[in-house]
């Protein structure tokens, strides 16, 4: 199977696997509207709960459509770009510092954003204790910065961004990181991970 195949059929299965839990979880809210209203009761946790998740989904699906789609690969705006980063993060105990970036640099390169909101995915996932990232968007160079208790990346995914021509297999750990080298490369740049004590550090040149 060729690579880009499988890193096509690994990531719409990983895509799908994030959607189930909030659409799933509007479905049982649902259900539960249902069986208040048969029993007279007050459905107001159950409104609660349906409105919490469909934002949820729909603030998933706005990121990954930007990070993933055909929409995200031309950055006419930065204002979309941080506000689906902004919202896919408010689910997490992940704190955003991203200013406005000046001209030039990640955001006029080829797919530039989608390279940004998935880098934002894999450093946040390492965050999972809660901290901070900061990304710093400049002419040559740009920063992502992930800063908290025992930020660390899963090992494979984090030998996918060290050696990415090392065959570690696409999975739903890795996939991600495979579809991110993929884009760096073809925006003509370079990564270079950079990690001590809680924090690590995502540099494009």
């Amino acid at each position: 199977m060729a690579m880009t195949t499988q890193i096509t059929e690994v990531l719409m299965s990983r895509l799908c696997h994030e959607l189930v839990g909030p659409v799933g979880a509007v479905a049982n809210g649902i259900e539960f509207m249902i069986e208040m209203e048969e029993d007279e009761g007050d459905t107001g946790d159950a409104v609660q709960l349906v409105s919490d998740s469909a934002t949820r989904a729909a603030s998933r699906l706005q990121f990954y459509r930007l990070a993933y789609g055909n929409a995200g690969r031309v950055t006419e705006s930065f204002v979309a770009f941080h506000e689906a980063a902004t919202d896919f993060l408010k689910e997490t105990r992940v704190t955003l510092d991203w200013s406005e970036p000046l001209n030039g640099g990640l955001l006029t390169k080829p797919a530039g954003g989608k390279i940004a909101l998935i880098a934002i995915e894999i450093l946040a996932r390492g965050l999972s204790r809660g901290g901070t990232l900061t990304i710093e968007i400049g002419r040559d160079e740009t920063v992502f910065q992930a800063v908290g208790e025992r930020m660390n990346l899963q090992g494979e995914a984090r030998d996918v961004l060290v050696s990415p021509d090392a065959g570690t297999e696409i999975n739903a750990h890795t996939v991600h990181c495979k579809y991110l080298m993929v884009l760096i490369e073809d925006a003509g740049l370079n990564l270079t991970l950079n990690e001590k004590d809680d924090q690590l550090d995502l540099v494009l040149r």
